[in-house]
Order: structure tokens, then sequence, then C-alpha cells
């Protein structure tokens, strides 16, 4: 039996004794849909540290941190319009779980979902830094600066290519403590 693809159509075929019959015209499956695959593909690297991307990681107050979503497709069609966006809590805690979704109307399944943890020396709270999110290709090489709003209901990131593997990238800063002086301290800055 040889199955042909075209277009979204199968039509499969069956040669007996050198004869060729038609079985049947079915229509495309979710397997032949790309995909984004799952696992733990978002991570997290202290760049004040330099620890290296991990999950969970660490940080302590004032850090500079770099989350990284891993998007690879296997499957050789191209998924248009891929949808990236983060759950990045801003509360204080001694640990923080942000959650990546990404979505395509053109992949199967439509969505996948990862955490990434960093916990905290004290009770600290994250923020996003204002343009620092980028498309990187494999190698770590920037293929293009993104829009701002991924921990803000999600970005476009555009096509990915199947057999590809790229990589969203973004800055989160840890809160710094109030500096507070005492009295002795206030005259002499003074």
């Amino acid at each position: 039996m040889r199955i042909i693809s075209r277009t979204k159509l199968f039509i499969a075929s069956l040669t007996i004794f050198g004869s060729v019959a038609l079985m049947a015209a079915l229509p495309a499956t979710a397997a032949n849909l790309g995909q984004i695959e799952s696992g733990n593909i978002f991570q997290i690297e202290n760049l004040s540290l330099k620890t290296g991307f991990a999950n969970p990681a660490s940080a302590q107050s004032c850090n500079l941190l770099e989350y990284s979503a891993e998007l690879h497709n296997p499957n050789y069609t191209e998924i248009n319009n891929v949808q990236v966006g983060v759950s990045l809590p801003t509360t204080t805690a001694t640990s923080n779980t942000a959650t990546l979704t990404t979505y395509s109307s053109d992949a199967s399944p439509t969505s996948t979902s990862a955490t990434a943890v960093v916990d905290f020396n004290t009770a600290s709270s994250v923020s996003y830094v204002a343009g620092t999110t980028q498309l990187l290709n494999s190698s770590g090489a920037v293929i293009s600066a993104l829009p701002d709003g991924i921990t803000q209901g999600g970005i476009n990131i555009g096509n990915l290519p199947g057999s590809t593997t790229e990589f969203v990238n973004f800055q989160v800063k840890v809160s710094c403590p109030p500096v507070t002086y005492t009295a002795t301290e206030t005259a002499s800055v003074t």
C-alpha cells in the first residue's frame, strides 16, 4: 500500500497482482499537522549569577533573569501564526511559577503549556524588562526582536517551519529590597 499526500487529502492505493485499486479518499489527519513539542521547554537562566538555563532556577534580590521558551516543530508541516504568552505572577513570595502557553490553529495539539519555577533566597517579586523579547534560532542567533506583550496576553511570533527549533527569550528583573538609612548615614549622605 502506498499513501500519496496532496494538499490536505490522502489517496490510498493498493497494488494487487499488478493492478491498482483505489481504496479511499480521506481528509488530512492531525498526524500531518505541525506541532510544538511539550516537555521541559521552559527554562530560566540567572544572568547575574551566570548559572545557565535550568528549571527550577534560583535567584537573589536584584538579579536579572532570562526566560527561554523552546518551540520545536518535529513535523515537516509549517505552523502558521504561532502565539506565545507567559503568565508571570508579580506577587511577592519565596517562589515564582511562570506558565508558558503556545497556540496555533495549524498545530496538533493547538496549544502547549509548560511552567518554569524560580526560587528566591528571600521573598521577592519579578517584573518583565521592556524591550527584551527576542526570537532566536537553534544556534542562539537573533532572528528578530519581538514586541513587548508576552506577559500581557501574548505575542504572534509568525510561522514555525517544519523540522525547526526556535526560542523566544525575554528578561525579568527580581525586586531589590528598599534601602533604609539610619540617622547617622542620613547625615553623612547629605
